[in-house]
């Protein structure tokens, strides 16, 4: 039954973070595009967008049990998501030139934002004396 629940939540969390990356890269595809018809735009953020996916789909589960060991409340999830599509959307803007270079400053983005979080939450979780011990604060995911 732990064996269901571990692949239940695995697969959640994969899942997850696929919808996400998804909506992120199809952001970027659509600001680092210039020029063109507007069917080769739309073909251009779709493949943004897969792209987006399947990184998402590695790297979510990675961060979730690696990185904040399976502790997060939503506030985490939310900064982290908020800081990956800022990152996503201005690497687009700034770097639109090298199109499809700039997944990688989004990639970073989810890992320095993930990491800062949990260093964060370790941080809290010593002053407070561990009353606090889920990452972020007390909802959960």
């Amino acid at each position: 039954m732990r064996v269901i629940r571990f692949l239940v939540r695995l697969l959640s969390v994969a899942l997850c973070s696929g919808v996400v990356g998804f909506g992120i890269g199809f952001l970027q595809g659509e600001i680092v595009w210039r020029g063109g018809t507007r069917d080769i735009q739309m073909a251009f953020a779709e493949g943004s967008a897969d792209m987006g996916a399947i990184h998402a789909l590695l790297l979510g589960p990675f961060l979730y049990y690696g990185v904040f060991g399976q502790q997060v409340s939503f506030e985490t999830f939310a900064y982290v998501v908020s800081a990956t599509a800022i990152a996503g959307i201005l690497s687009g803007w700034f770097l639109a030139a090298m199109e499809w270079l700039t997944m990688f400053p989004t990639i970073v983005a989810a890992i320095a934002a993930s990491v800062y979080m949990a260093s964060r939450h370790a941080r809290d979780t010593q002053a407070d004396g561990g009353r606090n011990a889920k990452v972020g604060g007390p909802e959960n995911v």
